[in-house]
């Protein structure tokens, strides 16, 4: 079965592993290991880019490549952004009108509504994305990595802070 590829997203140029921890993967539900990864990147719609974002670092579990704790967004969720999408260029033109005297208070009213919309909008967006507290407290208790062994090339870590790889350069880090 074919499947089509993403119309849109991020091109992922020289991406690299930096780093490495023990987290807790809200996807997975278990303790995985995390690479932090750096790479160029590059907003596309369509194949053709369009945004270049910069040097961009993330998380990714070795299990299901996901960032651990970063949840997906509902479709609950994407009802919201485009309703946030559809709000700000209204509140933009209220906020650009020049009220006359006597359509001044409504203009005002729909000035206030809108914006205090957009804030809360955007506040709950936000929040729709962070993990629940609980994920980071079990994060921390699944601690380091205890081996002295890089888990990328097999030689043998060196234990200054933070401790790293000297043939690969991977570095351990603290959940």
């Amino acid at each position: 079965m074919n499947t089509l590829p993403p119309l849109f997203g991020v091109y992922k140029l020289a991406p690299k592993q930096i780093a490495y921890r023990q987290d807790y993967c809200i996807h997975c539900q278990c303790n995985r290991v995390a690479f932090l990864d750096r790479y160029w990147g590059i907003l596309h719609i369509v194949f053709v880019p369009i945004l270049p974002l910069g040097r961009v670092r993330s998380w990714r579990c070795s299990s299901c490549n996901l960032h651990p704790r970063l949840k997906a967004i509902p479709l609950d969720a994407w009802r919201v952004i485009l309703a946030f999408v559809a709000f700000v260029p209204m509140t933009f033109a209220f906020w650009c009108m020049t009220p006359e005297p006597d359509t001044a208070e409504t203009i005002w009213l729909c000035r206030g509504l809108l914006s205090v919309g957009v804030i809360w909008l955007a506040w709950w967006i936000s929040g729709q994305m962070r993990a629940p507290g609980w994920v980071k407290q079990r994060a921390k208790e699944a601690g380091l990595v205890s081996t002295n062994i890089c888990i990328r090339c097999g030689s043998g870590m060196v234990s200054t802070e933070p401790a790293h790889c000297p043939a690969c350069g991977l570095e351990r880090r603290e959940s």
